[in-house]
């Protein structure tokens, strides 16, 4: 009679089983069986029990025993290793993307560098390219004079520091023997640096050159107020008239701001540029008021400044201050308006007469403008406006009109020039 199989259990909670057979099963567990092998027997165990209870009643019991055991050794085993190589390949792959993360950091990096890199380049690129064109400019330029007066003379060359075509004002070397006229063409170097108005011509730089002092300033495209007047001056067209009044002014304020009075204000010193800019020129007769009360002489009794534009208290050496330059800008105003200055003289003394004593003809002017250049060509300085009150009576007449400036109309002034 065969015996009678037990059930897995049983056989193996049994003591007397575990007693005879265990001491076998040790090493046969210890065994490098195939983990295929025994995951093979297993599955098919678990599918068939009783295939094993036959085993271990076949006598093969420590071999099928050993090999449930093993089986579950490894099955723990893999479990626990897949749990460590999951939990390996995360902390792996966090560690890869932290990587990542600071690649792609430093690619953004380098690739901001090249862009850097290329930018410098491309304006290397264009400062080579402006060199050239600018070498080609001041081959074509060279010096040109476009001006002499009784201080010195005024050439326009091409300056590669500035890439532009610029204006050298230098001292006649006759003059400069005589102390006073280098302190005076010294002055009007300071002056111009301290002056920051775009109506008033620019200074680039100053210099010594063989003993002979000069400043550079900026070359304006265009022509002085003189070139415009003809000989019926702008008429009455206001519209086109109070926009270069505006910036006149505006230079001046400039100039009065730092306490200083120019002297010569007149049509000839005055620039209107190709772009419509007025410029207020010629400062080399500025009178700084810090530096004390003097009349508008020189030294040697000679008069500063044009006769046909000079205030009464200036022709006559009496004190000057900055209502000598409201006069001066009054009279330009009549020029401009009316093509011929206020009074006209055959010798000095009639001429320094009429001008103490008389008013010009209003009457040629625009009732827009009569009363404010009525005012302004007072004998009495004391009863002549500010430059901040002239201004404000330039912008009532511009709100009166349209409410806001008018731009000038650089063409019909060319127009009537040519006339």
């Amino acid at each position: 009679m065969a015996p009678i199989a037990k059930p897995v259990s049983s056989v193996l909670v049994e003591g007397s089983f575990l007693k005879r057979w265990g001491a076998r099963l040790v090493p046969f567990a210890a065994t490098a069986t195939p983990i295929v092998v025994m995951e093979r027997q297993l599955s098919m165990w678990s599918m068939n029990p009783i295939g094993l209870t036959d085993a271990l009643a076949g006598g093969s019991a420590a071999a099928a025993l050993g090999l449930l055991v093993t089986g579950l050794v490894v099955s723990a085993a893999k479990s626990s290793l897949r749990k460590f190589e999951n939990a390996g390949l995360q902390a792996e792959i966090g560690g890869m993307q932290a990587q990542l993360g600071e690649l792609s950091g430093q690619l953004k990096e380098l690739d901001a560098a090249n862009d850097e890199k290329i930018k410098r380049l491309g304006e290397k690129d264009r400062t080579i390219a402006e060199l050239n064109d600018a070498l080609k400019q001041a081959k074509s330029a060279g010096i040109e004079e476009i001006g002499s007066g009784a201080m010195g003379k005024v050439v326009k060359y091409f300056d590669l520091a500035e890439k532009s075509v610029v204006a050298k004002k230098t001292l006649h070397i006759a003059l400069c023997q005589h102390p006073e006229i280098i302190a005076r063409f010294q002055k009007e170097m300071d002056t111009l640096k301290s002056l920051d108005s775009p109506n008033v011509i620019r200074i680039i730089g100053t210099g010594m050159e063989n003993g002979i002092p000069y400043f550079i300033m900026e070359y304006i495209e265009g022509n002085t107020l003189s070139h415009y007047i003809g000989w019926r001056g702008l008429g009455d067209d206001v519209d086109r008239t109070l926009p270069i009044f505006e910036q006149i002014s505006k230079g001046v304020e400039a100039v009065h701001a730092k306490d200083l009075i120019h002297r010569d204000i007149k049509p000839d010193n005055i620039m209107m540029a190709n772009d419509g800019r007025i410029v207020l020129l010629d400062l080399g007769i500025i009178k700084d008021l810090n530096e004390g009360k003097s009349a508008g002489l020189t030294q040697s009794g000679g008069i500063l400044g044009t006769l046909a534009y000079m205030a009464p208290e200036q022709l006559l050496g009496q004190e000057i201050s900055q209502k000598s330059d409201i006069y001066s800008l009054g009279a330009t105003y009549y020029h401009l308006i009316t093509g011929r200055v206020p009074f006209t003289f055959t010798n000095l003394g009639d001429f320094v007469a009429e001008v103490s004593t008389r008013k010009p003809d209003l009457n040629l002017i625009p009732k827009e403008f009569r009363l404010l250049i009525g005012k302004m060509l007072e004998n009495n300085p004391k009863e002549r406006p500010t430059i901040q009150m002239e201004q404000n009576a330039l912008q009532r007449i511009a709100m009166k009109r349209q409410s806001a400036p008018v731009e000038p109309l650089i063409l019909d002034l060319t127009q009537d020039a040519a006339s």
